[in-house]
């Protein structure tokens, strides 16, 4: 069938018809219209655009507060003062009867 040129004209012509440009970024119906960018329409809205300068203001105050955190970190190796410690918090719990 399709060595006679008339199918494939009418092939085509029903690709064409069934495509109706959307391949190439054309509307999906006869009356339909371009959709809206979401990301244009939300970049245009007060709250969002406010909600977005909060969320990189608090991470700036995280990244801020991890900078310091690792900055002011030491590292104290003291095993005789541990085990006086533990010796402490177990002299305490036996007196008081607390198990673990």
């Amino acid at each position: 069938m399709r060595s006679d040129p008339k199918v494939v004209q009418m092939e085509q012509w029903l690709e064409t018809r069934r495509q109706r440009g959307f391949i190439t970024g054309g509307p999906t119906s006869e009356d339909g219209s371009q959709a809206l960018d979401p990301d244009a329409e939300l970049t245009r809205s007060p709250a969002v655009v406010g909600l977005l300068q909060q969320l990189v203001e608090g991470q700036r105050r995280q990244d801020e507060r991890i900078d310091t955190w690792a900055l002011e970190l030491r590292v104290v190796q003291d095993t005789i003062g541990l085990s006086k410690e533990l010796d402490m918090v177990k002299e305490v719990q036996t007196r008081n009867g607390i198990t673990s």
